[in-house]
């Protein structure tokens, strides 16, 4: 069996418990002035992935239903995330989902409500499948500013995550207004079509659409929908003790919002009636990040505008599905040489030999470089789970140093960045990163874009760490 096949057929999600006591991503913020998490425009969504703990996403967007204004609430839970045990019929999940509606301050409960629920999977496979379980519940309110809070438990491990996320709830005024958009998809081939909560969407290329509501649209109102694809930064993050990024840059901000393509634009023509839904089927979305603009307009007049921003990522995301992806993701440890060596064969099957070749030449143990090839890919995935943001994870700076050095002993996380720290009490510079976030919160990007603060120090570290690689000895 070669390398290349021992991966494939190889490939787990195990590790995603192996780094759950080294890497502590929980949120620690500080006092310092600034905007609520809750106002962010990740609130409720998983910005990362928190290894060892369950994981969902929320979204509550406010509506009005035959006159009652209120919330209707989505939760996404990917299942891989729960913790099964075996039976003799095969394997069970099981969870506790809370959803708690409060006042704007976070104390006084205006709603809320429980589901206890048990997930039956017949093999070991299923249970790390990437199917997500989906709630929706729709939660009546006064207008008013509220706070949403969702708490999902895994029984069976007694974790417990909280998602939080402020909301206006608005009454009909007899003015026009928009709804907040929702995306559907079907999400895994063969799924249903269902709500699109998550910030990052696999690619599909069928079944995508938005939907959002009008609400006292006068007769022959234009709806219109713009998808615009954003400049967003896409390179591979450089060594540590490289030159950082200027701040101007793309590659520091991650995206630019202001500088935009049009790929899609759809118009439709409304009732006058105080409630409607309207629904746009979206073309298939190459990997990137998506603006959708909607304008309500009456002749030249524009009566109401919304927004939602879509992150679209590779077909299997976060697993790396083609042989280039695979051979992209060489390039913390493979020399350019190397790579475009591979990259260079005339074949599928040659540029396969090719990559499994270079594998081999580092370690001479086969069986060696199978593991070898077995962990740095599961890393990578790691990477993509944990720090996606306007590119896949294993890109980024957290991702970079993630792949190469490993979890780190404890993060140190504040509104500005994150310190990762290798070391307990080492005066040793190169065992301690810092992260500065590149946009804060209160900004219209919502995906944690963090640049590592590069230093000279870092070199003989990095060089060690990439030696390990190529001679197998990191496992």
């Amino acid at each position: 069996m070669t390398a290349w096949t021992g991966y494939l057929e190889g490939m787990t999600m195990q590790y995603l418990r192996r780094a759950a006591l080294c890497l502590l991503l929980a949120a620690c913020w500080t006092a310092c002035s600034g905007p609520s998490p809750l106002d962010a425009p990740d609130a409720g969504r998983t910005a990362t992935y928190e290894p060892g703990l369950p994981s969902f996403d929320l979204e509550a967007i406010p509506a009005i239903r035959d006159g009652q204004p209120g919330l209707a609430v989505y939760i996404s839970i990917p299942q891989a995330t729960l913790v099964f045990t075996r039976t003799d019929e095969g394997y069970i999940a099981r969870y506790d989902l809370s959803l708690r509606v409060k006042d704007e301050q976070g104390r006084g409960t205006e709603s809320f409500s429980t589901v206890t629920d048990t997930i039956d999977v017949p093999t070991p496979d299923a249970t790390r499948a990437p199917d997500r379980i989906g709630r929706q519940e729709w939660v009546p309110l006064t207008p008013g500013v509220y706070v949403v809070e969702a708490t999902l438990e895994d029984v069976e491990s007694g974790e417990q995550v909280i998602r939080q996320q402020r909301v206006e709830v608005m009454g009909q005024t007899g003015a026009a207004m928009l709804g907040r958009p929702l995306v559907r998809a079907r999400l895994r081939p063969g799924g249903p079509v269902e709500p699109v909560v998550a910030l990052h969407l696999p690619a599909r290329r069928d079944s995508l659409s938005v939907e959002l509501a009008a609400y006292d649209a006068p007769s022959e109102a234009v709806l219109s929908l713009h998808v615009l694809r954003l400049r967003a930064d896409t390179t591979v993050a450089v060594p540590p003790f490289w030159l950082s990024p200027s701040r101007g840059s793309l590659a520091f901000r991650g995206i630019d919002t202001g500088e935009a393509d049009t790929t899609f634009a759809a118009t439709q023509v409304l009732d006058a009636s105080p409630e409607q839904t309207a629904s746009f089927d979206l073309p298939e979305l190459r990997p990137g990040v998506y603006r959708l603009d909607f304008r309500l307009r009456a002749g030249s007049v524009t009566l109401a505008e919304q927004q939602r921003t879509l992150s679209v990522k590779g077909p299997a995301f976060p697993q790396l599905a083609t042989f280039a992806e695979l051979v992209d993701a060489l390039a913390y440890i493979g020399y350019r040489r190397e790579t475009e060596f591979i990259r260079q064969g005339t074949t599928p099957r040659e540029r396969r030999r090719r990559f499994d070749a270079f594998w081999g030449s580092l370690v001479d143990d086969r069986r060696v470089a199978q593991n070898l090839l077995r962990t740095y890919y599961e890393r990578v995935e790691e990477a993509n789970r944990l720090f996606t943001s306007v590119k896949p994870g294993w890109k980024t700076d957290r991702g970079m140093v993630y792949v190469v050095f490993g979890a780190p002993e404890y993060v140190e996380t504040t509104f500005e960045g994150e310190v990762w720290y290798y070391a307990y009490g080492a005066d040793d510079p190169a065992s301690t990163f810092v992260f500065e976030r590149a946009d804060y919160y209160g900004t219209a990007d919502p995906f944690g874009h963090y640049i590592l603060v590069r230093q000279p120090a870092y070199e003989r570290a990095w060089v060690k760490a990439v030696q390990r690689w190529r001679e197998g000895t990191a496992l």
